[in-house]
């Protein structure tokens, strides 16, 4: 870990998160007003997901996406930030992309009185974008690059963080399996494809 940000990084990791903060809501918001208009509208999901119980709980878990975002301001030096801000573009790019030519809805049926949690989180997050998870997606890039710079008991939390936002974006019934392995196959490859090197 690279210890408190002086404040060159600091103000430097803010800048590309407002700037990752707007393509997000053009992207994100953009395409779900467009797949709203759609009749061809998916659902990808094993009948026994639908048993999958509804945890209000879990939504602290789901909220812990927002320290991840920060976490690079402590954990990662300039260059990492650029390395880790290039492939969260290109998350986005490539979700947005799927988005419009496949727009999802998860399957669970409609509850009228949810709890108050529940309730915000739909609020924020849009119904046709769901494969794959840009949570998901966005929370495995991080961890990746904060896999990097942690000792081996970081490692284990980082694990057992990751497997319980998974967790947490099921029993919030924000999103089905498949929307997850989508989430992590999307990371990995814009992980792959945007070498250290090139951002340096």
């Amino acid at each position: 870990m690279n210890g408190w940000p002086d404040q060159q990084r600091c103000w430097h990791y803010l800048k590309l998160l407002s700037l990752l903060s707007v393509q997000f809501l053009l992207i994100y918001g953009g395409a779900n007003l467009l797949s709203a208009h759609r009749s061809d509208v998916h659902q990808i999901y094993f009948e026994w997901e639908l048993a999958v119980p509804l945890l209000p709980s879990m939504v602290w878990i789901y909220a812990s996406i927002v320290p991840l975002m920060l976490s690079p301001l402590l954990c990662l030096d300039i260059s990492q930030q650029n390395y880790l801000a290039k492939q969260m573009a290109l998350v986005m790019l490539i979700a947005g992309a799927v988005f419009l030519v496949f727009p999802g809805k998860v399957g669970y049926e409609s509850v009228a009185d949810l709890p108050r949690a529940i309730a915000a989180i739909r609020s924020i997050d849009l119904p046709y974008n769901v494969f794959p998870s840009l949570h998901v997606a966005l929370s495995s890039i991080i961890m990746l690059h904060l896999y990097r710079t942690f000792d081996s008991r970081g490692r284990v939390f980082l694990a057992i963080w990751l497997v319980a936002l998974i967790a947490s974006v099921l029993f919030t019934h924000q999103h089905h399996i498949a929307d997850v392995l989508g989430g992590l196959a999307l990371a990995w490859l814009c992980y792959r494809l945007v070498p250290l090197e090139r951002c340096r």
